[in-house]
């Protein structure tokens, strides 16, 4: 950042974009205000207030999947994928929250459309050329199955 001179004797503003400065006769300069570039949603749009349900988290997830499966564009889909990973970790995050009763076939059946998800997910990855990151993925599936 460079040196701002100045010889002006009544108050004034410089703005250099990220900086804005105020000259006055009394002092050399004062800041205002430093601006932060900023996503165009990231203070409008709200989250959820609560962790997502085990249901929530796999329709989520799957349609990221789905999405990835059809996008054209490669990095799309892998950023797709990332965001099907991320809504896997709130299922597995759902899923310590539950307390299921033995024989409960909704909640088996949750977790085998998780596992399905994951398995989905490994392929897309192995499609992508990831094939160490999609072993990693149905070790995970494992898991879930």
């Amino acid at each position: 950042m460079g040196v701002i001179h100045t010889t002006a004797r009544k108050p004034h503003l410089h703005d250099s974009g990220d900086l804005t400065l105020v000259f006055s006769p009394q002092a050399k300069f004062s800041v205002i205000a430093r601006e932060e570039p900023t996503m165009l949603f990231r203070s409008v749009v709200p989250a959820p207030k609560h962790a997502l349900s085990l249901q929530q988290a796999l329709e989520l997830t799957n349609l990221y999947l789905e999405n990835a499966y059809k996008a054209v564009d490669d990095d799309i889909a892998l950023l797709l994928c990332h965001d099907a990973e991320v809504a896997l970790s709130q299922a597995k995050s759902a899923n310590k929250e539950l307390r299921p009763q033995s024989g409960d076939t909704k909640y088996q059946a949750l977790r085998d459309g998780v596992a399905v998800a994951i398995i989905d997910l490994g392929k897309l990855l192995e499609r992508q050329g990831y094939a160490g990151a999609a072993h990693i993925i149905y070790k995970k599936a494992e898991k879930w199955g």
